[in-house]
C-alpha cells in the first residue's frame, strides 16, 4: 500500500467550492456567497429623508400656485432720498384746459377794466414750456393773444414767464400785450396750475412740489413728503 502526502497549503477534510478554485469551506460551515444588503437603520433614514423632501416639495408647489400668506406687518417708512421724488403725477393738457374754462365760467375775469377774458386754451410743449391762446374783448371788439411761456418751480409754486413778445391776431390792443399776459398769468393760469398741482395730500401726508417736466400734451410734477 502506497501513501500520498497532502498538498501543501491544504487541510484534511476540506473540500473545494464548486466554481471557484481559490475558495474553500471547512467542514460544518456554509459560506454565504450573497452580497450584504443595506442595513435596516440606513434604509429607514433614507425613507425618512425622502418623506421630508416630498413634504417640502408639496409646500413649495402650493406656495407657487396659491401665493404666500399675507403678512399683517406694515412696511417700514421709506426715508426720502435726496434728489429722488417721493411721488410723481401727470396732468394732461385736456385736464388743465377743462379746469381753466370752468374757472372762467364760474368767475368772469376782466383785464384793465375794459376787456373780458372770453376763452383760453393751454398747450403743453416740451422743454418746460406752455403756449397760451387767449380771447379777450368787449361789446365792440375781440382780440386773440398768443404767448409762449416758460414754467419753473419757485418756492414750491409753479411760475410762468413770457418768452419774447406776445402776438396779437388782428388789430392793436389799447394796452400793452405784456400787461395783458401778466394779468392773465397772475389772476388765472398760475393760480389754476398751483391749485391742481402745487400741494397735494396722500394718506394724510402733505406732499410739496419740488420739480416739473413737460412733454407734448403732458405736465409731469414731482413731490416730496414733508
Amino acid at each position: 500500500m502506497s501513501y500520498r502526502p497532502p498538498v501543501p497549503g491544504s487541510s484534511l477534510g476540506s473540500y473545494q467550492q464548486p466554481g471557484n478554485s481559490n475558495r474553500y469551506v471547512s467542514p460544518g460551515k456554509v459560506r454565504d456567497g450573497r452580497k450584504k444588503g443595506i442595513p435596516w437603520l440606513l434604509g429607514c433614514g433614507l425613507l425618512l429623508m425622502g418623506f421630508v423632501f416630498g413634504v417640502a416639495g408639496v409646500l413649495i408647489l402650493a406656495m407657487l400656485i396659491f401665493g404666500t400668506p399675507v403678512s399683517n406687518q406694515s412696511f417700514p417708512n421709506r426715508q426720502p432720498v435726496p434728489g429722488v421724488p417721493d411721488l410723481s403725477a401727470t396732468l394732461s393738457e385736456s385736464y388743465l384746459n377743462a379746469a381753466t374754462v370752468r374757472e372762467i365760467k364760474a368767475n368772469p375775469y376782466t383785464i384793465a377794466g375794459i376787456f373780458s377774458l372770453k376763452d383760453i386754451n393751454i398747450r403743453v410743449l416740451p422743454g418746460q414750456q406752455f403756449e397760451i391762446n387767449a380771447k379777450l374783448g368787449n361789446n365792440l371788439v375781440d382780440f386773440d393773444v398768443t404767448v409762449t411761456e416758460s414754467a419753473s418751480v419757485v418756492n414750491n409754486k409753479i411760475v410762468l414767464r413770457a418768452i419774447g413778445e406776445p402776438k396779437v391776431g388782428k388789430g392793436n390792443l389799447p394796452i400793452s400785450t405784456n400787461q395783458v399776459v401778466q394779468a392773465i398769468n397772475d389772476s388765472l393760469i398760475e393760480p389754476q396750475l398751483n391749485r391742481s398741482a402745487a400741494t397735494i395730500k396722500v394718506n394724510d401726508r402733505l406732499l410739496t412740489l419740488i420739480d416739473l417736466e413737460t412733454q407734448r400734451g403732458l405736465l409731469i410734477v414731482r413731490y416730496n413728503a414733508k
